[in-house]
């Protein structure tokens, strides 16, 4: 998507891109940093392309933050739609280089994981595995391996730090290396692992759940790179775990970096692998994390209006929030789209307490990039999902005027995943503009 987006950017007539740019350099003036700027540019040329980035009130792109804030593109003067944040202590992010690297709990994370960007947003979980980082045999590590030759060797780890891990040569059998934890129980859990193949030809790891029954997962390891591995269990409420088991390829060189366990945030639920958490001599928690726009009365407007967001969601086992609130919050005004914890996605409106519900993709996986908007007018409300119409049903109740005053992504059921741009328009935009804005 990025690429794609690089290239519209950069082949499409200009015709209006002065404004673009000029918006850019204004963001970028009054912000301690700015990254992302062809990729978020050409989001809003897509605006600007279908004619619709001078209607937009608020826009927001993984572009540019300073402490405590993410910077709204839109508008570009005072008072501005940035969102405060936070929340997410011992936080991590995969930078633009590539590499792992620790941001600080007020800092937006503009994370590049998987070749694409966003701004990422993530529930409170614990890593349980000690002394992550240096899996080693050492004194007092709670590792332990078997039939293996470990030795260390100082190469760029993934954290971009030149460092010593442990190579392991598994001599004959497989082998394998261990932690067990104090047992958990009665939710899914997710595992994951660096892991470096010095090897000229691909060899494998097998990453298991200690006391769980689930048919662990075998993962092909390139050679000459760090490849992140992860597994995850299904949705229990009854297994007990007690550790993870790294098993490596009989006859090969395998080096490992950054183990994580965690379990769901949710009972019952399944397992999750979220960004990556450094231990030392304890198990470590990362906080939950808030995002929350800050904005006035004028650049929302109640009587009608389309709401555009693009990003994906985890699938934490909950329902997944982006809305935009009112007067008494979720419960009483409010518009919102989610992802639900079947791993879909829906939309709702709340006005005076009173719920509509409506399809937003039908069965659009959340877990993936998608393209939304809602729609509303007094008369009827439509969603739109990654350039189509999916719905349209009457709005049997309208807000008052001024009454939707908020964006947030923090409210009861949290947001959970990567934004890669958020907008409102403070008029109702034809169907037509608002299928080239989701396209």
């Amino acid at each position: 998507m990025i690429s794609i987006l690089n290239t519209l950017y950069s082949t499409v007539t200009r015709a209006g891109a002065s404004l673009v740019d000029g918006i850019f350099a204004i963001l970028k003036g009054r912000s301690q940093f700015f990254e992302n700027e062809d990729s978020s540019k050409a989001q809003a040329q897509v605006l600007n392309a279908a004619g619709v980035l001078g209607k937009a009130s608020i826009l927001i792109t993984p572009t540019a933050y300073s402490t405590g804030k993410l910077n709204a593109v839109l508008p570009s003067s005072s008072p501005f739609g940035d969102f405060n944040k936070s929340g997410a202590s011992n936080a991590t992010r995969i930078n633009s280089s590539g590499f792992v690297e620790e941001v600080s709990w007020s800092y937006p994370r503009i994370d590049y994981e998987g070749g694409d960007t966003g701004v990422l947003c993530e529930y409170q979980t614990t890593n349980y595995l000690r002394y992550s980082e240096a899996i080693s045999t050492g004194s007092g590590s709670p590792w332990g391996t078997s039939g293996l030759g470990p030795s260390s060797v100082l190469m760029t780890l993934p954290d971009g730090s030149l460092g010593n891990v442990y190579n392991y040569y598994a001599y004959g059998n497989p082998a394998s290396v261990t932690q067990t934890i104090t047992a958990q129980v009665n939710r899914g859990v997710g595992i994951s692992v660096w892991a470096y193949n010095p090897e000229t030809t691909a060899h494998n790891i097998t990453l298991v759940i200690l006391g769980y029954s689930a048919t662990p997962a075998t993962i092909s390891l390139p050679p000459g790179v760090w490849t992140r591995c992860t597994f995850k269990t299904a949705a229990t409420a009854t297994s007990t775990y007690t550790g993870v088991q790294f098993t490596l390829a009989s006859g090969k060189n395998t080096r490992l970096w950054g183990a994580q366990l965690e379990r769901s945030q949710f009972l019952g639920r399944e397992g999750v692998v979220t960004s990556y958490i450094p231990t030392t001599s304890s198990a470590v928690t990362r906080n939950t994390e808030n995002l929350v726009g800050q904005v006035n009365a004028s650049q929302i407007n109640s009587e009608e209006g389309v709401f555009l967001f693009e990003g994906k969601m985890t699938n934490s086992g909950t329902n997944e929030f982006i809305s935009i609130l009112g007067t008494g919050g979720m419960g009483t005004n409010s518009l919102s789209m989610y992802g639900n914890g079947g791993g879909n996605t829906s939309a709702r409106m709340i006005v005076g307490g009173a719920q509509q519900y409506f399809p937003l993709g039908g069965s659009v996986s959340k877990l993936v990039y998608n393209k939304f908007a809602i729609k509303w007018d007094g008369t009827n409300l439509k969603t739109f999902a990654n350039g189509s119409l999916v719905a349209t049903i009457p709005q049997n109740n309208s807000f008052a005027a001024g009454v939707l005053n908020q964006v947030h992504l923090s409210t009861g059921q949290r947001f959970a995943g990567k934004i890669k741009m958020l907008a409102v328009f403070n008029e109702a935009l034809t169907d037509a503009e608002v299928i080239a804005i989701t396209t």
